[in-house]
């Protein structure tokens, strides 16, 4: 998920991120075929609880950096994403307008969102920078020689959560390249020219 901005206007994005026919942003939970309007005062909110489980492993294992106790920063994470839960599940979620029955088929994935939301450049930076982030996790996991299998086993999660979003943003960076979109202002043109 990103919260991008782009001449002032806020992109939302993220696996079950979608826009209606509104173009209004849509959380798409697929248990009950439910989409659920997030309003633009809730973006920020919705941002952080939409990164609930790589900030409790990444809270996890900056927390076992300090030398506590395993089981202590196991604990903390998993307080953390449950605490997150708990906002989208019973705080968030019903007091958003539902969709019922919304319909995703026809929606543009998650390449295609980030590619239309973001120019080629910021997409291929932010790929390099969920990259640099793997590798410095893997650096901090040999530089304090952890021993516990716990610790390898959240900075593995994390390093592979970092190389899928860099590989996301590797492809929609491809993916504008080989699809570029007719901006906002050659359509003017273009309208004006008719």
């Amino acid at each position: 998920m990103g919260l991008f901005t782009r001449n002032k206007e806020v992109v939302l994005q993220g696996r079950n991120i979608y826009r209606d026919k509104h173009n209004r942003y849509v959380y798409y939970k697929k248990s009950n075929h439910v989409g659920y309007v997030i309003t633009p005062e809730k973006y920020s909110t919705f941002q952080m609880i939409g990164m609930r489980y790589i900030l409790g492993v990444t809270a996890a294992a900056l927390i076992y950096s300090f030398h506590v106790d395993v089981l202590i920063a196991a604990l903390i994470g998993v307080v953390i994403i449950g605490a997150l839960e708990f906002q989208l599940r019973f705080r968030l979620l019903p007091h958003l307008t539902q969709i019922p029955d919304f319909d995703v088929s026809d929606k543009p994935g998650v390449i295609e969102n980030l590619a239309d939301k973001a120019d080629t450049g910021k997409l291929i930076l932010l790929g390099v920078l969920y990259l640099v982030f793997a590798a410095l996790f893997v650096l901090l996991a040999i530089e304090n020689e952890y021993d516990e299998v716990v610790i390898w086993i959240c900075c593995g999660a994390i390093c592979i959560g970092a190389i899928y979003y860099a590989a996301l943003h590797f492809l929609a960076a491809h993916y504008r390249q080989k699809h570029p979109k007719v901006t906002k202002e050659k359509q003017i043109k273009l309208k004006i020219k008719k």
